[in-house]
């Protein structure tokens, strides 16, 4: 418990409110420590405790003989057992020991859940919409900011009058990139997806419609049909915008300006 003694009293104090609102704990099963401290101050109000602790740590660790003991043979195990009978997890401070467990704990709760791929995705997407967008802004011509400028506009009124309806192809164009690439990734979706309610289409597809050398052609067509359609769709409606997204040169006139009003001699 190291030398100040505050930290066992706040493992004690812990460990009898959850008693008193009637939620059991589930900790490693030791009589020492705080998290022995959590199960003795548990116990004295009358809480349920499991104690889940390997065998070759049994007698190591001096298991608690007054909580739910099970003795299992690894340590996998019996992080595997305390995941499967908790709803919430609390780390108090301890060693190495609590830190790995902590973040294995965090790396499984991510895991089968659909907004763990949000900042996945976004690793390799925001780089590469970042660079679209500044080789695309950096060629609008400086002329435009200038002009606004004489006229007395403000930072805020150049940047959304003159700046963002020129910069809106290639806003376009980098979300239908992202989209595109979210929609067909497969590779991520596969390693972080495991149930069938989470899995993307093109995982589902090939996951859940194909056993061994049995293929259910209908559903793979309907499938394929589902997989594409929403693309086809973007592509449709925005195709111009796409288009027009290409990076403007310095020497020719956006065709936005004539949208905005301004005329140049």
């Amino acid at each position: 418990m190291g030398t100040d003694s505050r930290y066992a009293a706040t493992a004690r104090a812990f460990g009898a409110a959850l008693a008193r609102v009637g939620i059991g704990g589930v900790y490693g099963g030791g009589r020492v420590g705080l998290m022995g401290a959590v199960a003795d101050a548990a116990l004295a109000e009358g809480g349920e405790v499991i104690g889940i602790i390997p065998r070759f740590l049994e007698e190591r660790e001096i298991a608690h003989s007054g909580v739910d003991l099970r003795v299992v043979e690894s340590m996998h195990e019996r992080k595997q057992l305390m995941a499967d009978l908790s709803d919430a997890f609390v780390a108090l401070p301890g060693g190495f020991g609590t830190l790995e467990e902590f973040f294995e704990i965090v790396t499984w709760v991510q895991l089968d859940k659909l907004w763990a791929l949000v900042p996945i995705y976004a690793t390799f997407l925001v780089p590469f919409c970042t660079w679209l967008m500044i080789g695309f802004l950096k060629n609008i011509p400086r002329e435009l900011e200038e002009a606004a400028r004489v006229d007395g506009a403000s930072n805020i009124a150049i940047l959304w009058r003159i700046i963002f309806p020129i910069a809106v192809p290639g806003l376009i164009s980098a979300a239908i990139f992202s989209f595109t690439q979210r929609w067909n990734e497969y590779l991520y979706a596969l390693v972080y997806m495991s149930s069938s309610g989470n899995k993307t289409v093109s995982v589902g597809m090939t996951t859940e419609l194909i056993r061994g050398d049995v293929f259910q052609w209908g559903q793979l067509m309907a499938g394929a049909l589902i997989g594409v359609l929403p693309a086809v769709l973007v592509y449709f409606f925005f195709v111009e915008y796409y288009v027009a997204g290409r990076v403007p040169s310095k020497n020719s006139r956006p065709n936005s300006v004539d949208r905005l009003g301004l005329r140049f001699e």
